[in-house]
């Protein structure tokens, strides 16, 4: 597993959620977020793509 830590100045948790479900079935994943972090636990890494799939709009 890939382990990926993404800051949370932007990103709107709903829509990385929704992300993670499309992507990964249950139990591929875990989601912890501590200290305005996520730390993802992935079968891969997410792209930069997938990520800025996730931002808040206007937020750059």
């Amino acid at each position: 597993m890939a382990l990926q830590t993404i800051s949370d100045v932007y990103i709107d948790s709903e829509k990385l959620k929704a992300l993670l479900a499309k992507l990964f079935r249950p139990g591929q994943y875990r989601v912890q977020f501590k200290a305005n972090q996520w730390t993802l636990q992935l079968p891969r890494s997410l792209t930069q793509g997938e990520i800025e799939s996730v931002e808040q709009p206007g937020q750059y």
